[in-house]
């Protein structure tokens, strides 16, 4: 895997923290592709517990387990564990507090030379700059994203990418929360 790769809606992240890989979201694409993938820029790192399943960028990781630290104040939960979905590629079952990842900034070592303009949704003034007819200066974009950024959580854990998205092997409903984000990842 190349670690210059641009990450893309679906790439497959992992805590250090967690139990579980899940794939990064994109809710609203920036019209700025790999091929057919949305890229993703360094303010794509709302969590979960933030705005909800359907909305956010980062979902738990299953179990959160830190090797120092707390780990957060949630319910103690047990998930299944199978080759696929296992950040170790084990099976079996793990019990412990339910992550909820708590992003400490945004994505760090972002690609600075690729820049996005956000839709709005996190950056609203960048976007009044690209549809300003009379702007002096025109929009700065968010640095794109790539195997090398990561993000730190509150718990101690860093996320980071093990797949860019752009490779992607056959995928199923499964990996995803809802239909509909499946269906933008696949086509």
């Amino acid at each position: 895997m190349d670690l210059s790769e641009y990450l893309v809606r679906g790439a497959t992240l992992i805590c250090t923290n967690g139990s579980h890989k899940r794939k990064i979201n994109l809710p609203k694409c920036h019209g700025i592709y790999e091929g057919v993938h949305p890229l993703l820029h360094e303010l794509e790192c709302v969590a979960e517990p933030i705005c909800g399943k359907e909305n956010c960028n980062i979902t738990h990781f299953g179990v959160c387990c830190p090797i120092e630290g707390s780990p957060p104040p949630t319910e103690t939960i047990t998930y299944k564990k199978t080759k696929k979905n296992s950040k170790d590629g084990t099976k079996g079952k793990v019990t412990g507090c339910k992550c909820e990842p708590v992003i400490v900034g945004t994505w760090q070592n972002p690609y600075i030379y690729t820049r996005i303009v956000d839709n709005g949704d996190k950056n609203p003034s960048d976007r009044q700059l690209a549809t300003c007819a009379v702007a002096v200066k025109g929009p700065s974009g968010q640095s794109a994203l790539t195997m090398n950024s990561f993000l730190v959580c509150k718990y101690g854990g860093m996320i980071v990418p093990v797949t860019s998205g752009q490779h992607h092997n056959p995928i199923s409903p499964s990996e995803f929360y809802s239909f509909s984000d499946f269906m933008s990842v696949k086509f």
